[in-house]
């Protein structure tokens, strides 16, 4: 039976969840990032979330440099000096080169132009390990909400399997599941949907992209809005279920860097999440 063709209450959505876990209780390692950009923030290291460098394209080209080839060398092995790597992981976050609905031979391109990406990324930061967020496998919240016997489903299957060769220069799969609505059903069949292409890519460790505010693609009046207590830990859950590890980011609004505070839903669910599955240092 579908998922879709099923009512389901949130408790019970919840409940589902927790009783899918698999019953491996603490010894299951899962590791928790911080990514976020709130200013006056505690150290989250202290409670158990690693740091998670983000490269954003901004850092790899300069202004009025074109961002349709790469960004000059020298510019990237310079990044470290700009910004440290605190963690064991460094994300590159290059969205611009598209990897979906374009030719072969831009895919080709493309995929050529991210690996050296990713090789010019480690050189900048020896020691670390480095994944491209959402790139794997492809972000699509329509074609994987269908049947996986739909041709739209085996379409955007057979689109990720073209993305193979950019799997084995990474040493991790960074895929981004921000809620665009409410609907926590229609989330976690999308979610389960995108953590299974990513675990095709073999035994590449999978860390989440998790952001506890809304992302307000269909414009429906969503933007800044935090996403509530119960559908924040189902995302942990199901995080916790299929992936490797979360990484949390956000904290970031249009007149910059959001205050911290210690009453948020999103971090008060996350410390229990933490405490709960052993993850915590405090």
């Amino acid at each position: 039976m579908k998922l879709s063709s099923i009512f389901l209450s949130r408790p019970m959505l919840l409940a589902f969840c927790l009783l899918a876990l698999p019953a491996i209780g603490l010894s299951k390692e899962f590791k928790m990032f911080d990514a976020t950009q709130y200013s006056r923030k505690p150290d989250l290291a202290a409670y158990g979330l690693q740091p998670m460098a983000v490269i954003y394209e901004q850092f790899y080209w300069k202004p009025g440099q074109s961002m349709k080839s790469l960004p000059p060398k020298e510019q990237v092995m310079a990044l470290s000096k700009r910004i440290p790597a605190k963690g064991e992981y460094v994300t590159s976050d290059v969205e611009y080169w598209k990897l979906d609905d374009v030719s072969d031979l831009e895919l080709a391109q493309n995929i050529e132009r991210y690996k050296a990406i990713v090789k010019w990324t480690k050189e900048a930061y020896p020691g670390k390990k480095v994944g491209i967020f959402g790139r794997l496998p492809i972000w699509d919240n329509y074609r994987c909400n269908t049947d996986p016997s739909h041709p739209r489903f085996k379409q955007w299957q057979a689109a990720n399997n073209k993305l193979r060769p950019l799997a084995e220069v990474v040493d991790c799969i960074l895929p981004e599941l921000y809620a665009v609505g409410p609907d926590m059903e229609a989330w976690r069949k999308v979610a389960v949907a995108q953590l299974e292409a990513a675990r095709s890519y073999g035994k590449l460790p999978v860390f989440v992209y998790l952001w506890p505010e809304y992302w307000d693609l269909d414009k429906r009046g969503l933007e800044g809005k935090a996403i509530p207590a119960e559908f924040w830990r189902l995302q942990l859950e199901t995080a916790y279920q299929y992936a490797d590890g979360v990484v949390i980011w956000g904290g970031y609004g249009k007149s910059g860097p959001l205050p911290w505070n210690n009453e948020y839903a999103w971090w008060k669910v996350t410390k229990a999440f933490m405490q709960e599955k052993g993850l915590s240092k405090k």
